[in-house]
């Protein structure tokens, strides 16, 4: 009998299986693929004729590992992006000759993601992924997660690890599981906008990002408690009500990021930048207010849900808020780029498709998350972008969310 590890997992994996070579957008497809060096050893060895003159043309050693676990070897794409095992069924070779355990890690684990925290693993899926996005964003319910003892678990890379009850950790991540699923419970408060919830969660990290300024971190548990009281008894309203809306800025800002950031040449997704170009052709001139207004508003009224899970996924998947180098906010500001983008480009989109559709929508995030969520240095960038104008902050946050 295997060892016996606690898992935690998002329960939409529970109905996930690949729909292999019928999948509308491919994952062997536009990515670099790496290979760990076990099984890079295994293609080395290889008896079968087709398969070795594969891996002799395109298969070899990367100089720049960084983990021998994930990426020892690399594959070489075809000059048309496909992965060379790809057959003409968009089915992979390898796997139809030799079965599954010829598959290198990153490509057997692919959607999922598998995170340790305070020695629990767990397991979520990238929104990139067709079959998962439909899973995960059009529950009504929401995204929900369960925990259970398991065993003969597969050996996962783990994305990443964090041990936020080690005593000699004196910062904001100490209290992470505690201030994630605050995080996640007001983003599942349905009694509030999405809008409004996004921006509460700002009002709780502008707090925490003070108490790590002033090294009073003991004061998070006592000030989450406040935080959550006040969320049941509606008491974040006068705030909101304060804080500015400018629809001109926000256009303003969220175009720039568009233009200056989204480089071709370093996005996977051709499905993405098809989107990107009906945008900017639905936009036209001075149409902003008028297409969400029109198009977008009523459809998120009914479909909100489907942002919801995104970000609820997000959270979760990323181990929010533990990325900023001690600086929750600047989390934060990470999870309303995201949110501000996407709410921006459907605007536009809506516009050039006269309205906006579930499959639509899904179908955008999925392109958003697969062009986006892979280029390691997009949201670096907008990160950086947003702190040197100065619109890391709570009112040019509103700015971006409110309309």
């Amino acid at each position: 009998m295997g060892t016996t590890r606690k898992i935690r997992m998002a329960t939409y994996l529970n109905d996930f299986k690949c729909i292999g070579g019928v999948c509308e957008d491919n994952c062997c497809i536009g990515w670099s693929v790496e290979i760990d060096k076990k099984t890079f050893l295994k293609y080395r060895n290889l008896k079968d004729v087709e398969l070795k003159k594969i891996v002799n043309k395109y298969v070899y050693k990367n100089e720049g590992c960084y983990d021998s676990k994930v990426d020892y070897g690399l594959v070489e794409l075809k000059k048309n992006k496909h992965c060379p095992f790809l057959n003409d069924k968009k089915l992979c070779r390898l796997q139809a000759k030799l079965g599954e355990k010829y598959l290198s890690n990153v490509c057997a684990g692919y959607p999922r993601l598998v995170n340790e925290v305070n020695g629990i693993l767990e397991y979520s899926a990238t929104i990139s992924c067709p079959e998962i996005a439909r899973l995960a964003l059009a529950n009504q319910e929401g995204i929900e997660f369960q925990e259970k003892n398991a065993t003969n678990l597969k050996d996962d890379i783990i994305n990443i690890y964090v041990n936020s009850t080690d005593n000699d950790n004196h910062s904001y991540v100490k209290y992470l599981q505690e201030l994630r699923e605050l995080t996640i419970d007001i983003l599942k408060s349905r009694k509030y906008p999405l809008w409004e919830r996004i921006l509460i969660i700002g009002l709780v990290f502008q707090m925490i990002q003070e108490f790590t300024d002033k090294n009073a971190v003991e004061k998070i548990p006592e000030q989450i408690k406040q935080f959550a009281k006040k969320m049941d008894h509606q008491g974040f309203k006068e705030e909101l009500r304060i804080l500015p809306v400018n629809q001109l800025l926000q256009l303003e800002i969220l175009k720039e990021i568009s233009d200056k950031f989204n480089d071709p040449n370093e996005i996977d997704s051709k499905k993405y930048l098809s989107f990107i170009n009906e945008f900017y052709q639905g936009l036209g001139a001075n149409k902003y207010h008028l297409l969400y207004k029109d198009f977008y508003k009523p459809f998120m009224d009914e479909k909100e849900y489907i942002l919801e899970n995104y970000l609820v996924n997000y959270v979760f998947q990323s181990l929010f808020p533990v990325a900023g180098n001690n600086q929750p906010f600047m989390d934060y500001e990470q999870l309303v780029i995201r949110y501000s983008l996407i709410k921006m480009y459907l605007i536009g989109i809506s516009g050039f498709r006269d309205g906006l559709t579930e499959p639509l929508v899904i179908e955008f995030i999925q392109s958003f998350s697969k062009g986006l969520e892979h280029n390691y240095t997009f949201f670096e960038k907008t990160g950086k972008y947003l702190q040197q104008k100065n619109y890391d902050t709570m009112y040019y946050t509103s700015i971006l969310i409110k309309n």
